[in-house]
């Protein structure tokens, strides 16, 4: 393998690649295509925090939730992330902010280039936002 290859994993191939960084000489996770990260209950999407569905046949992720130690990392990682970057009043503050900056502009979209039939949806898709980030920071605390 060169220090330029990327190698697309076998495991859902379409969503990650794997760099060989001669720096380091280590594989270095290249995500992409994260449209869905947030999402949950979603058919065939997103794993549960705990990850109880993994078996055999996802055997990266099955080997790093069966050693306690990886686990505990994987633990350690969801609670500095609702701690630091998933924080719900800040999350909300950006959001408010961002509402505030580009609402004008929503709301003056055209028919047949926008997906949004009236003001208040564009309103209401930012209150959902809002409330994903405040439900998703539960759904770790609950399962930490």
């Amino acid at each position: 393998m060169t220090s330029t290859t990327l190698i697309p994993a076998k495991e859902h191939k379409h969503n990650y690649f794997l760099y060989n960084d001669p720096a380091t000489n280590l594989l270095t996770w290249i995500p992409w295509d994260n449209n869905e990260a947030l999402q949950y209950g979603k058919q065939s999407g997103a794993l549960s925090l705990s990850l109880s569905e993994v078996s055999s046949s996802w055997p990266l992720i099955s080997y790093l939730t069966d050693d306690e130690d990886y686990k505990q990392v994987y633990k350690d990682y969801l609670l500095q992330f609702i701690n630091e970057v998933f924080v719900p009043s800040k999350l909300s503050e950006a959001y408010t902010n961002y509402y505030n900056m580009i609402k004008d502009y929503a709301y003056a979209e055209e028919s047949g280039y926008t997906y949004l039939r009236y003001d208040s949806e564009f309103d209401q898709a930012v209150e959902t936002l809002k409330l994903h980030v405040q439900e998703r920071n539960d759904a770790v605390n609950s399962y930490l």
